[in-house]
This record gives structure tokens, C-alpha cells and sequence, in this order.
């Protein structure tokens, strides 16, 4: 005897029962995994990808300054020549 015909099921109930009584959740189960087994050997893959990001690292040695000097007489500069490149964003 089913569940539903037992009970009132709802929609969602006899979901559960189709899942609980048939062999459909194996069958789901096999196809996951055959679907991963082949999503896992054809997806390309590299050690190394070429990947370009664009970042610029500036270094300036300025010992015995100031955060303030700093700021005043190189950052606010150099800032100001970066600006200046075509293409280039802080």
C-alpha cells in the first residue's frame, strides 16, 4: 500500500514517497556521477595559465621622511605623472 493512498499527501509528499519507494534517486545518483567523472576529464586545464594582470608596483626609498614628506613631496607627484599615462587608473 502507498503512503498517498494512506495519507494525504501533498505535492511535495508524494515526491518524497516517488523517491523513497522507486529506483529513480540510483539513477539520478549514477548520471551525477558519470556527469562529474566527465566534466572532471574534459574540462582543459593548466599548471601555468597565461594570465596578464595589469598591476604596476612604484618603490620609493625616502629614509628618514616622514609619512608626511612622503606624501607631500613624492606621492602627490608621482600621482600627478601617473595621471598623465594614457590608460592607466589608480
Amino acid at each position: 500500500m502507498k503512503l498517498s493512498e494512506k495519507y494525504n499527501l501533498g505535492f511535495t509528499g508524494r515526491i518524497v514517497e516517488a523517491f523513497l519507494v522507486s529506483k529513480l534517486p540510483i539513477i539520478f545518483i549514477i548520471a551525477w556521477l558519470l556527469a562529474g567523472a566527465a566534466a572532471l576529464v574534459l574540462t582543459p586545464r593548466e599548471e601555468e595559465p597565461p594570465i596578464v594582470v595589469p598591476v604596476v608596483d612604484v618603490l620609493i626609498n625616502f629614509p628618514g621622511a616622514s609619512a608626511q614628506e612622503v606624501e607631500n613631496l613624492v606621492t602627490i607627484n608621482l600621482e600627478r605623472k601617473l595621471w598623465e599615462i594614457d590608460g592607466f587608473d589608480l
